[in-house]
């Protein structure tokens, strides 16, 4: 569909394929991938439903990503992770069939792996240990940015 909708105070239009929810955050986090160009633009719905599946906040996994791959845009071809995952160990970045399997693996393993009460700078010593000896802490910064940016659009939606 070809709409024009506004967004931050910009108006513009868009070519996307329909979508059709009730859930406010998942119009949100769309139009945000989308702004960002994201390849995981089609997979926000996964990214909620998994994200309420474990009690985890909604912005973080997606949060996690801008800083780590700018959404998913610089990564290893092929690997579907925007995020630095390195859960296998005979390889420096782990590989993903798909968005959904990333998004999933991702989301479990936060979820599971540092509870769901941890804020991005409790998580970033283990998640990312030269951000957490980097002075000023630009990793948990950079993710607490995008949470409240994606907050901002959901207030917009």
């Amino acid at each position: 569909a070809i709409g024009t909708r506004a967004t931050l105070g910009v108006t513009d239009t868009i070519r996307s394929p329909e979508l059709v929810t009730t859930d406010p955050r998942v119009i949100a986090m769309r139009q945000f991938l989308i702004d960002y160009n994201s390849p995981m633009y089609p997979y926000a719905e996964v990214i909620i439903t998994e994200a309420d599946k474990y009690g985890l906040d909604w912005r973080l996994v997606i949060a996690i990503s801008g800083v780590e791959s700018a959404f998913g845009n610089l990564i290893p071809p092929g690997s579907n992770n925007g995020w630095g995952w390195k859960g296998d160990p005979t390889r420096d970045w782990s590989y993903f069939a798909s968005w959904s399997e990333g998004i999933k693996t991702i989301t479990a393993g936060l979820a599971l792996g540092y509870g769901v009460e941890l804020t991005p700078f409790e998580i970033m010593p283990t998640y990312c240990p030269p951000c957490g000896r980097t002075p000023g802490a630009p990793w948990a910064n950079g993710v607490i940015r995008y949470q409240n940016e994606l907050s901002f659009y959901l207030e917009s939606v």
